[in-house]
């Protein structure tokens, strides 16, 4: 496929607005074309992965790219490695089975997506494709912009279902967050720096967070945030490390939004992202020694009070 093939599609979209698919799979190739007609990019080029190092090295002739993944080997390790320093706009898809390859060799503010749909694919070009310059803007702009997209891609996705439950709709609406109740303040001597809980009443506190989605749709409590900061404070307290495949899981929610969120707790410095010596394709995350002392200072004082651990 030729960038001659789009010719008489110019008229449709802005110069400005072009988009490399890379891509070996046809149905990849077919859902990310969509999305990009969608997102009004036009396609320039679609290359196989044995192209893209080639295509890729020859800079920045689209403003876009887009890389649809099925697998992880030694020629995507080499794109990957290519696109961490590329200055364009990138949104990379993968199926679950390649979250620890493509975390672990790419570390700039790209869109990842996992599994996603086509809705999700149109989203996340619409969205890389209006930050300007790419992802130097201003990061509380970047934000709005990141949860706008989740939004309407969960009203997308709702309605191209149109069945089931009207709570049964996928994504992270609903946040338990959002109560208007504040805890009062907590006197100094009632924060020890020991942890005062056991594993065993950290991993009640997740299980009960699970236990809810027995008896309510399971995207109406979307707190990945917590459920990673309890998953990583008893892999702490046993010493042991948690991959970022297993740290999806253990959030609970989709693992694209779970990646989203991991990123984002790592750049304020709440996570920490350590090397897997044994597997380059795999790194570890952990909670920073502040956060690690405000999650014990919480569960300690939280225990003291007779809180209930959910």
């Amino acid at each position: 496929m030729t960038a001659q093939a789009f010719g008489s599609m110019d008229a449709m979209f802005a110069p400005d607005r072009t988009v490399l698919i890379i891509a070996d799979d046809l149905g990849a190739i077919a859902s990310a074309r969509s999305a990009a007609d969608a997102a009004k990019l036009r396609v320039t080029r679609i290359v196989s992965m044995q192209q893209a190092s080639a295509a890729l090295s020859e800079g920045g002739r689209e403003t876009v790219v887009l890389v649809e993944l099925t697998d992880t080997d030694e020629t995507t390790d080499i794109i990957l490695d290519l696109i961490e320093h590329d200055h364009r706009r990138t949104v990379i898809t993968f199926p679950t089975r390649c979250i620890d390859a493509v975390v672990s060799r790419v570390t700039r503010s790209v869109s990842l997506l996992c599994s996603p749909t086509t809705i999700e694919r149109v989203v996340a070009l619409v969205s890389v494709s209006e930050t300007g310059s790419g992802f130097s803007a201003d990061n509380d702009d970047n934000d709005r912009l990141q949860k706008l997209a989740d939004e309407v891609a969960r009203i997308a996705t709702t309605l191209a279902e149109l069945a089931g439950s009207p709570l049964s709709s996928g994504g992270d609406a609903f946040s338990d967050g959002l109560i208007g109740y504040r805890a009062g303040p907590v006197p100094a001597p009632s924060l020890p720096k020991i942890l005062k809980v056991s594993v065993g009443d950290i991993r009640g506190m997740i299980r009960a967070r699970r236990l809810r989605d027995k008896f309510f749709p399971a995207d109406l409590f979307g707190e990945a945030a917590w459920d990673m900061l309890l998953d990583l404070m008893v892999a702490q307290v046993e010493g042991t490390q948690v991959a970022v495949s297993s740290l999806c899981i253990a959030s609970a929610v989709p693992p694209t939004t779970a990646l989203r969120a991991i990123r984002g707790m790592t750049e304020r410095g709440l996570f920490v992202r350590v090397a897997d010596h044994n597997d380059k394709r795999r790194i570890f995350i952990e909670l920073s020694s502040a956060t690690a002392d405000a999650m014990r200072s919480y569960l300690s004082a939280a225990k003291q009070q007779g809180a209930v651990f959910a």
